[in-house]
């Protein structure tokens, strides 16, 4: 899974893509989540989800190049290739920052997105539809059918975004957040496996590589793209 895309910060072109995130990325991700949430989870809390088969937890980084995941070294002799397959060794810490990352659990037929955050200085370039990309093909991986999450019923720039991946509000929760009580709209898909939908993916990630196939020039400042706050509030941390 490695979608890219290309915006300006500065008068440097960044190249941001979206992979599985790793343990070594948890320190970037708990500051954005910090500074995303009022009840941010624990560091604890993240390590359980990622460690979970039925969820796949996503980051997006930035750097000047493509970023190309080392794997780490393979251990050698008959027992080495058997821990490789029980106990797998993370790769290498990244050297690119973490600008986004989001979350997904399957729940029966259902991929829950548990959450979508961008850090507060790369909101607004693309970064949220970015990760919702990712999120998808994650969702193939595990096998479910459709997609859903809860956003603030405030969160009108986010639902517009969701609404262009084809989510439409299924119901409302109240008292949902525990910060402020404010209620939640639940927003579902159809089928994933609808040819209609297949193809209206296929078109928002061509018309995505189109929109950021050339950053601004060296010494321009960059406009950022219409696409709104690119966070969600998540549920409570699980216990």
């Amino acid at each position: 899974m490695q979608h890219c895309l290309s915006s300006g910060a500065g008068t440097q072109a960044i190249e941001h893509v979206v992979e599985r995130m790793r343990a070594t990325d948890l320190a970037q991700v708990r500051q954005i989540e910090r500074q995303s949430f009022a009840t941010p989870w624990s560091a604890a809390a993240l390590r359980h989800e990622l460690r979970q088969h039925a969820a796949r937890y996503l980051v997006a980084r930035a750097a000047t190049s493509v970023v190309a995941t080392v794997p780490p070294p393979t251990r050698r002799g008959w027992f080495g290739r058997l821990l490789d397959r029980i106990a797998p060794r993370e790769p290498a810490p990244s050297p690119h920052p973490v600008t986004g990352y989001a979350g997904i659990c399957r729940e029966g037929s259902v991929g829950h997105i548990t959450v979508i955050a961008v850090a507060p200085h790369w909101r607004r370039h693309g970064i949220g539809e970015l990760l919702l990309h990712g999120l998808v093909d994650a969702a193939a991986e595990l096998g479910v059918d459709t997609l859903s999450l809860e956003v603030r019923v405030s969160n009108v720039a986010a639902q517009r975004l969701y609404e262009r991946f084809g989510f439409t509000v299924s119901a409302r929760r109240h008292d949902y957040y525990t910060d402020d009580r404010e209620d939640a709209l639940v927003m579902v898909t159809g089928t994933l496996r609808d040819a209609g939908y297949r193809a209206q993916l296929a078109e928002r990630r061509a018309a995505m590589r189109q929109r950021h196939a050339h950053p601004p020039a060296v010494g321009r400042p960059h406009t950022p793209t219409a696409d709104g706050p690119q966070t969600i509030t998540p549920p409570s941390p699980p216990e």
